[in-house]
């Protein structure tokens, strides 16, 4: 098999709901078996995220994780990690889209740093200024952005062919270098074969029918899982084409700490460990009933696995947040399995796990 050294760097698989088409499984294979050893997703959420870094590590494929998010003017970005730490930034990107629908500069300006930003795709307002001439409006959009980068020097413009005319590129390569930003080549994947065109225009169907959401699909087949060989043919500017190489080089330092717990951390793990058991027995000791011996020892029971994994400092982070809705009278309750811990029932209420068997 040839290697193909093109590396997609534009990618929405399935978990941008209802509309792409792919698994991140599927995905990688469909990379490996074309030859390309990188490729980034960049859905609209983080959530196909570690699915898709155990099954590209898994067959040998070096995988890059992004998001498509919304800015201020409406235009969408594409913002790839380069390192761990800005994965965190971009979990936070994500969340303030979450909340708010799109990005303010303030918190590109926050949580940039660290990030690869790819702008003036067709859902940009360069892109559209570009398509009628206008070149100045393009130039002010383009760099009100850059200017709120942490790594300015990381901004790409999008050359993208899914049915452009070639005098449409050129212009978009010739402003590029007008204002000195480079340029990157993405297809945009939604799905893996242009065959798949059809479950994508299902899909979109489905937000459109049964969601009444004001959304429109891909205009034709083109935004498929392309060869390097492909993506050359249909832009000819072989500095795009070789811009995903240094892009992925960029990101090349990024991995997932994947199997290892994070939780929160406030104060030293000892003495967060100290306060818990200190007010676990307090709350044994203020039971308005006999305690039986069972009690004593399913209490050491689960500090000793709470301080085994450093998880008695979110306990009490937990403990704080109730103790807050408590003063403010907002109803609040224990769900899931931590109703099952003696612990948890003892300082933030619920259910007596003992009393009603619940495992812990």
């Amino acid at each position: 098999m040839n290697m193909d050294t093109f590396v997609h760097l534009e990618v929405l698989s399935a978990f941008s709901f209802l509309w792409g088409t792919f698994t991140p499984e599927d995905l990688v294979e469909n990379v490996a078996s074309m030859g390309q050893k990188t490729v980034a997703l960049t859905d609209y959420t983080l959530h196909g995220a570690v699915r898709f870094y155990k099954a590209a590590v898994r067959i040998g494929i070096r995988p890059i994780i992004g998001a498509k998010l919304k800015i201020w003017d409406g235009s969408q970005i594409t913002l790839l990690a380069t390192s761990f730490e800005s994965y965190r930034n971009l979990c936070c990107l994500v969340s303030a889209t979450s909340n708010s629908g799109t990005i303010t500069k303030q918190d590109l300006s926050h949580y940039s740093k660290g990030l690869v930003t790819i702008a003036g795709g067709r859902n940009s307002l360069t892109f559209t200024a570009l398509k009628k001439g206008r070149s100045v409006e393009a130039e002010f959009g383009l760099l009100e952005l850059k200017s709120s980068l942490n790594n300015p020097e990381w901004l790409f413009l999008a050359i993208q062919n899914n049915g452009a005319d070639d005098q449409l590129l050129q212009r978009t390569i010739s402003f590029a270098s007008s204002v000195n930003i480079p340029t990157v080549a993405t297809n945009e994947v939604s799905f893996l074969t242009s065959q798949d065109y059809i479950l994508h225009r299902i899909l979109v169907d489905i937000q459109i029918k049964h969601h009444h959401r004001k959304i429109t699909p891909l205009p034709n087949d083109s935004f498929f899982l392309t060869s390097g060989e492909e993506m050359e043919s249909k832009i000819h500017h072989r500095p795009s084409i070789e811009n995903t190489q240094y892009i992925a080089a960029l990101c090349k330092r990024f991995s997932l700490p994947i199997g290892k717990l994070h939780p929160p951390s406030m104060q030293d793990p000892i003495e967060a460990s100290k306060k818990l058991t200190k007010l676990s027995f307090k709350a044994l000791a203020g039971l308005d009933r006999p305690v039986v011996i069972e009690y004593f020892r399913r209490v050491e029971q689960e500090l000793q696995a709470i301080s085994k994994t450093q998880l008695a400092d979110f306990f009490l982070t937990v403990r704080n947040v109730v103790d807050f809705a408590r003063s403010q009278n907002i109803r609040h309750s224990v769900r899931g399995s931590a109703a099952g811990s003696l612990v948890v029932y003892l300082i933030l209420g619920g259910v007596d796990p003992l009393a009603n068997d619940l495992l812990f």
